[in-house]
C-alpha cells in the first residue's frame, strides 16, 4: 500500500524542499480538501497557490496544465474496465489483476495491444476498440452520446500539446523546485500521447483482423513505433527524478492469481512497449 508520509520515491537532490510525501502533493490534498466541502470553490484559489509558491502569473498557466495532464489515468479507468484498486495503475499502464473479460496474454502486468483491442470499456460512454472496428466496418454511424477511441486520442492528443506548450513557456525561468512540477507535468504529457497513438494503433490493427487490409497492419505499426518514441521520453524524464520502487505484480498462472513483488520504473517495461510492434507486426487475421 500506499502511505504519504516519508518520501521514498523521490531521488534527493538540490530541489528538494520536502520531506514527506504529502507536501510533494500538496495540490492533490488542496484540491480534495477544499472541492469535497465546498464544489464551486473558484479556481483562482488553486491558482493563487501556484503564483505563491511560484511567482505571480505561474498560477493561471500551471493550473490548466495540471488540468489537461490529470485527465490521463481517469480516461484510462473509464476506457479500460477494472475493479478495485490494484486492478488498474494508470501511470504505468498497468493492470495486474484485470484478467476475465478481455484477453489477458499472462506476460505481464502491461496492458499490451492485443488486451487493449479486447478488453471492454467501463464508462458506458466509451466505445471499446472492437466495438468502434466492428461498427465502422458496418458503415453504421456512431450511437448519440458515445465516445469512440478516435475521439479519446485526439482528446489526449490534445492535452498534450496543451502541457507540453505551457511546460516549454515556463521552463526557462523556473527555479529548481517549480522544474520538478514542470517535469511531472511532461510526464503525463508523454502519457497521454502514449495513449493517444495505442489507441489508434489498436483501431488499425483491430481492423486488419477483421479486414485483412495490411495497409491496417502498417498504420498500426506506426502508430506503435510513435507509441516507444514516447515511452522514452516518458523513462528519461522520470528516470532524473524517481527511484524504483516496490509494486506488486500481478499474474495468472493456471487461472491461480499469485503476487510477485518487484520495484516498479517506466524504464523496465521498455520490453513490454517493444514487444507491442513486434505483436502487430506478426498479427494475423481473425478466424471468422
Amino acid at each position: 500500500g500506499y502511505i504519504p508520509a516519508d518520501d521514498l520515491s523521490h531521488l534527493d537532490n538540490t530541489h528538494r524542499n520536502w520531506k514527506y510525501a504529502f507536501e510533494k502533493q500538496w495540490l492533490f490534498y488542496k484540491l480534495w480538501g477544499r472541492l469535497l466541502y465546498d464544489p464551486p470553490t473558484p479556481d483562482m484559489v488553486f491558482e493563487a497557490e501556484f503564483d505563491r509558491r511560484y511567482g505571480k502569473t505561474s498560477g493561471k498557466p500551471l493550473l490548466k496544465a495540471f488540468a489537461a495532464a490529470s485527465e490521463m489515468p481517469l480516461m484510462l479507468a473509464s476506457f479500460f474496465a477494472a475493479t478495485w484498486d490494484y486492478t488498474l495503475y494508470s501511470e504505468g499502464f498497468l493492470a495486474p489483476f484485470a484478467a476475465g473479460s478481455g484477453r489477458y496474454d499472462q506476460v505481464s502486468s502491461f496492458i499490451s495491444i492485443d488486451e487493449l483491442i479486447d478488453h471492454p470499456a467501463l464508462d458506458p460512454t466509451y466505445l471499446s476498440i472492437r466495438e468502434f472496428v466492428q461498427l465502422t466496418l458496418d458503415r453504421t454511424a456512431l450511437p448519440a452520446g458515445k465516445i469512440s477511441p478516435l475521439q479519446l486520442a485526439d482528446s489526449l492528443e490534445a492535452n498534450c500539446k496543451t502541457v507540453l506548450a505551457i511546460v516549454d513557456h515556463l521552463m526557462a525561468k523556473a527555479s529548481p523546485t517549480l522544474t520538478c512540477e514542470l517535469d511531472d507535468l511532461t510526464a503525463w504529457a508523454h502519457l497521454s500521447s502514449y495513449f493517444a497513438h495505442k489507441l489508434r494503433a489498436g483501431v488499425a490493427l483491430g481492423t486488419f483482423q477483421m479486414t485483412t487490409d495490411t495497409v491496417f497492419r502498417r498504420q498500426a505499426v506506426q502508430s506503435l513505433i510513435r507509441c516507444l518514441a514516447d515511452w522514452k521520453k516518458l523513462s528519461v524524464v522520470t528516470a532524473g527524478h524517481y527511484r524504483e520502487i516496490p509494486y506488486i505484480e500481478g499474474y495468472r498462472s493456471g487461472g491461480t492469481a499469485y503476487k510477485d513483488a518487484l520495484r516498479f520504473s517506466w524504464t523496465k517495461y521498455l520490453p513490454q512497449v517493444e514487444r507491442d510492434i513486434e505483436l502487430a507486426r506478426d498479427a494475423e487475421p481473425m478466424q471468422r
